[in-house]
């Protein structure tokens, strides 16, 4: 497996945990749990994103935050009047082993 997709199936682990106690990770936080540096860090984000999108999941990558901010970085405006409702419905869903990705599913 690629060492990209593999970091993005930590970071899975990690933004699932996150969502359930409600919190946000920043990208620096991923880096470290990772050992991914910061670029790859978007690269591996970008591979959960399709997959959310794919699976018609909430965008469980929308819960990584600048340490600067508090808030995701590349999103536009109307994106971000968006982000509590995105956050909520995050927060509130009960993530579980039947929506984590399956072997090839972050290619």
């Amino acid at each position: 497996m690629e060492l990209l997709t593999m970091r993005a199936y930590q970071m899975w682990a990690v933004l699932t945990y996150a969502a359930s106690k409600s919190q946000v990770v920043t990208y620096d936080e991923l880096s470290r749990a990772t050992g991914l540096v910061r670029p790859r860090v978007g690269k591996a984000l970008e591979k959960l994103q399709k997959y959310c999108k794919a699976q018609k999941l909430p965008p469980i990558t929308a819960l990584v935050v600048s340490t600067q901010t508090g808030k995701p970085t590349n999103w536009g405006e109307k994106d971000m009047e968006k982000w509590p409702a995105i956050l909520h419905d995050i927060h509130k869903r009960k993530w579980s082993a039947k929506d984590a990705p399956r072997s090839d599913a972050l290619k």
